[in-house]
């Protein structure tokens, strides 16, 4: 639990103090990078990168990212690197290796990352 009270500073020789009231903190487990990540025009980064890392799920194979990108276009690549990266061809939601550029309007997201079909990847961009 966590402890909190307010400090009222009336003039600098008096101060007020309410009672000091209890409350009930929530810790998150932290945050575990995975290999996979955005990079792209719409990053802060841009194309040169380190990429936004997308982290780990408690489901194997989803990874998620809060993200605030601007106007311009992301892929995914693994390692920071263009040997393993996806794009969108159609664009339909499924990933394609080496696929074109996924163009993003500006605003701040959560891109989902589901891999649990090798034949049949996905992202959701919300």
């Amino acid at each position: 639990s966590l402890k909190v009270m307010v400090e009222t500073v009336l003039s600098t020789d008096s101060s007020l103090y309410s009672d000091s009231t209890s409350l009930a903190v929530t810790p998150y487990s932290t945050l575990v990078a995975s290999i996979w990540g955005l990079v792209g025009s719409a990053t802060v980064n841009g194309w040169d990168g380190p990429d936004m890392p997308l982290y780990k799920t408690s489901t194997p194979n989803i990874f998620v990212a809060e993200v605030t990108l601007v106007d311009g276009d992301i892929k995914i690549r693994s390692n920071n690197d263009w040997a393993v990266n996806y794009g969108d061809n159609e664009p339909d939601g499924v990933l394609d290796l080496g696929g074109n550029n996924i163009a993003v309007a500006a605003g701040t997201y959560t891109v989902t990352l589901d891999f649990r079909d090798s034949n049949n990847l996905t992202y959701i961009i919300e």
